[in-house]
């Protein structure tokens, strides 16, 4: 049963993949050298599909994350998370899948985000437009001692 799910759009990596088409578009009609333009065309559009959303699902026993249409994704067991928290992101980390110094992120947006603590001293950064939420749902299926940090 599904507790929680939300998709964020990442506007910002939608509004980048756009123009960057519209310029590859542009070019093949100056450009003689069309095939590489059209491989560029049909890249950013794979990528635009691939990582324009971030859905956030919570279920009785899992959390998942699934980039764009679905093809990439994550599940976390909620027994395996130690501790969670809702925490801003550096702006330099980026949006996509990024190793930081702070731990794995999953981002299409803004810098807000929950760290999850895993059981086996991993940590991973979910990005959300919806952390309070977020966190209050993990708080209810998962009140083992969260920390809060702002």
């Amino acid at each position: 049963m599904t507790i929680y799910k939300h998709t964020q759009i990442g506007h910002l990596i939608l509004t980048v993949f756009f123009v960057l088409l519209l310029v590859v578009v542009y070019s093949t009609e100056k450009n003689t050298e069309e095939n590489i333009l059209w491989q560029c065309l049909i890249i950013f559009t794979i990528l635009g599909l691939l990582f324009s959303t971030l859905t956030i699902s919570i279920h009785e026993t899992y959390l998942t994350l699934a980039f764009g249409i679905g093809i990439i994704q994550k599940k976390f067991l909620i027994t395996d998370i130690e501790t969670y928290s809702i925490i801003k992101t550096k702006w330099y980390y980026g949006w996509g899948i990024r190793f930081t110094p702070e731990g794995r992120l999953y981002n299409v947006s803004g810098f807000d985000a929950i760290r999850l603590q895993m059981k086996d001293g991993k940590i991973y950064l979910i990005g959300s437009d919806e952390v309070n939420k977020l966190y209050e749902i993990l708080s209810q299926i998962k009140p083992l001692s969260p920390t809060r940090e702002n």
